[in-house]
């Protein structure tokens, strides 16, 4: 065994570690490496193939999962975490944006830009066989660019068939007037034992989203208040948020009555009916429509 590969092994947790800060990731996890290459304890090369996870402590942000022959790490003078990330080969990346596959990809993490080139080819949910010259998606807002291509399909309208990122029922971050008062109703309503619009809500969030709600402070989630945001308008797609015993006490305009009830609503009368029932419960935080 090489001295490089025993003392990657040797060294294993700081080698972990080391991924902090990498384009908003905590760790990192070697599925498979062919040949890994360390210098003074920080990984330089990984080479003859790789599969890798990308992993972070932000329960709402997924993992990343990565795929290449060779990746190159690069410091900063005197940094102990890597600014960049070289993939060259048969590079797959399955991004929550958009997954790609290119021969060479290039992650700067300071501005969030991981650039695709050679070939590249992608899949989004509204977009399939997508071939361009170039893709760029940022990491840090989830956007992503495309330079000369073509597409075998785009979808056209929101990619769900409604309920889309158009509806204006769905949640902005102003809508939510108060947050720091949001999240401290909905941890303590989630924590209790009786039925109410907070242990309904937090019912139907992510898993990691609800333990986080549980074991982080208030200061710690309004960080990732982006984040929630996106969970919180995942569920105002759903059809069953409403129940009579959580929301008992609760004043409810007629309309939103009208719809609770009603059995065959569309899309949009979902996150509308949704979105009016968070308002009522925490009109003091969430604006109405």
């Amino acid at each position: 065994m090489k001295r490089t590969l025993f003392a990657a092994l040797l060294l294993g947790m700081p080698l972990v570690a080391q991924a902090q800060g990498m384009g908003g990731y905590d760790d990192m996890k070697l599925n498979f490496f062919g040949k890994l290459v360390v210098v003074n304890n920080a990984i330089q090369e990984i080479t003859d193939g790789l599969d890798i996870e990308l992993h972070s402590n932000d329960p709402a942000k997924p993992s990343l999962p990565i795929k290449a022959n060779h990746a190159k790490f690069v410091y900063a003078e005197g940094g102990k975490s890597p600014v960049r990330i070289l993939l060259e080969g048969n590079v797959d990346i399955k991004h929550p944006t958009a997954k790609v596959m290119a021969q060479k990809a290039d992650w700067d993490f300071e501005s969030g830009n991981l650039t695709f080139t050679g070939n590249p080819v992608a899949n989004t949910e509204q977009i399939q066989g997508l071939k361009c010259e170039k893709i760029v998606i940022n990491t840090k807002d989830d956007t992503y660019q495309i330079f000369s291509g073509s597409a075998e399909n785009i979808k056209l309208g929101s990619p769900d068939g409604g309920g889309g990122s158009s509806d204006p029922s769905l949640l902005t971050e102003s809508a939510v007037t108060d947050w720091k008062g949001f999240l401290t109703q909905l941890k303590r309503e989630s924590a209790a034992d009786q039925a109410s619009p907070g242990k309904a809500l937090v019912s139907k969030l992510d898993p990691k989203l609800q333990g986080a709600l549980a074991s982080m402070s208030v200061d710690q989630l309004l960080a990732a208040k982006g984040d929630i945001l996106k969970n919180l308008n995942s569920v105002l797609k759903k059809p069953d948020l409403y129940d009579a015993a959580s929301w008992k006490g609760v004043t409810l305009s007629d309309e939103t009555k009208a719809l609770a009830e009603k059995g065959d609503r569309t899309a949009e009368e979902t996150t509308r009916l949704n979105r009016q029932l968070l308002a009522a419960a925490y009109p003091k935080a969430i604006l109405g429509l």
